[in-house]
């Protein structure tokens, strides 16, 4: 008995043989397709760039540019907000499966208070040695300190190379407690100057007062403040 193989059940195979030999091309760095062949040890891995702030009162804007590569081509760039915790990676830039000295970057930054910048930098950076390549990251410490960190994890986790192992969040709130560090968060919901008399208005739903109470206690840490305003009542 012969099985009969439709022509539809051969294109579908050839799909499937296309889809994974795409999955090992570009600069995903994964190994060769064909099985028995070592992987050339100074083949370039494909990296994101990502950026972590511990500061609560400084804000970054910066420009990261390739110096391995001809003309230095621009690998990264952006806004970095308070207390950036990753998320926001840049592409790319390629690593060496197996470190080497000389690697380097230039990175050009500003940096800002709440309310203006006040100052400008640029320097050069060598890649700091890692055992096996993982996404680079940008770390602004606290005193004006840069880190540059090449890493498969991210800050918590137990395997975090940084100098500072918690989370930018972890860290801002052992160092300055968690009131003052989320009143530099984003706030949702309404202002405090539309929270003011609130619990006075008519045709509130019942129990509106209260959840805006337990809001605004979890996004400023001020019970007595939060339950003052909104009980204040319109002169």
């Amino acid at each position: 008995m012969h099985t009969v193989i439709s022509p539809w059940g051969v294109f579908k195979k050839w799909l499937h043989v296309i889809a994974l030999a795409l999955a090992c091309v570009g600069l995903s760095g994964c190994e060769r397709f064909q099985s028995g062949v070592a992987p050339d040890p100074n083949a370039p891995v494909g990296a994101y760039v990502d950026v972590i702030n511990y500061n609560y009162d400084r804000t970054y804007q910066y420009t990261m540019s390739d110096l391995t590569q001809p003309n230095a081509p621009e690998i990264g760039g952006g806004i970095v907000d308070l207390l950036a915790s990753g998320g926001s990676a840049n592409c790319c830039i390629s690593l060496p499966k197996v470190w080497r000295p000389g690697l380097k970057v230039r990175l050009d930054w500003g940096e800002a208070d709440y309310k203006k910048e006040i100052a400008r930098h640029s320097q050069e950076f060598e890649i700091p040695k890692y055992d096996q390549p993982g996404n680079m990251y940008l770390t602004y410490l606290p005193e004006g300190k840069v880190e540059l960190i090449v890493s498969k994890v991210e800050p918590g986790h137990p395997n975090w190379p940084g100098s500072i192992k918690q989370t930018p969040w972890d860290y801002c709130v052992a160092q300055h407690g968690r009131k003052d560090c989320k009143e530099v968060l984003p706030k949702t919901g309404l202002s405090l100057n539309e929270m003011k008399g609130f619990c006075h208005l008519d045709g509130l739903e019942p129990g509106q007062c209260e959840r805006l109470i337990a809001k605004c206690i979890s996004d400023y840490e001020d019970a007595e403040m939060c339950n003052k305003l909104v009980w204040e009542k319109s002169e």
